[in-house]
């Protein structure tokens, strides 16, 4: 990666942003292993998995999107 000069609090935005980032890839696979193992009796508990699924991969797209803005915005600052 190349090396910048970056203020305090972007460089404290990308930290957040890449941990989270983390986490919600880690819930997204959880979710998806629960989807593969299809419990029978449980739809309810499908339903469930099926949306944390959905859920995790939207604030994993959002938080590339701010990602992407404030890398932008400070690459504008230099």
């Amino acid at each position: 990666m190349l090396s910048r000069n970056v203020s305090d609090r972007t460089s404290y935005l990308e930290r957040a942003l890449r941990k989270s980032s983390h986490l919600f890839i880690i819930a997204g696979a959880l979710s998806g292993m629960l989807i593969l193992l299809k419990i029978g009796g449980l739809s309810i508990a499908t339903r469930l998995v099926y949306a944390g699924f959905d859920i995790t991969f939207t604030l994993i797209a959002l938080s590339s999107l701010i990602a992407l803005i404030a890398r932008t915005n400070s690459d504008k600052e230099m």
